[in-house]
């Protein structure tokens, strides 16, 4: 049976949105008490979630803390060259 889908529901399109208003204003360092409070400030400014039950609440800064906190893992490294094997010496047995 399908759940209804919720008022406080966030599309991917919204995550992606608030994450960003939280990058513009305070940053990509944030810890996450810092964090929640800044996105909590955002919810009081959306429709439907001004009075989001605070367990509904939780869990969407969950969901949000862990998209924000996996892109602050630096500067991606390239992936190392492969190694080559040497060509095999031709041996002249002359």
């Amino acid at each position: 049976m399908k759940r209804p889908q919720s008022h406080t529901t966030l599309t991917t399109d919204q995550k992606h949105t608030l994450l960003d208003i939280v990058n513009e204003q305070f940053g990509s360092r944030l810890k996450f008490d810092e964090f929640a409070e800044a996105v909590f400030a955002l919810f009081e400014n959306i429709a439907g979630f001004e009075t989001i039950p605070q367990q509904s609440a939780n869990r969407r800064v969950n969901q949000l803390w862990r998209k924000y906190h996996g892109q602050q893992k630096g500067p991606r490294k390239e992936a190392p060259n492969p190694v080559e094997k040497p060509e095999p010496k031709k041996i002249n047995l002359d």
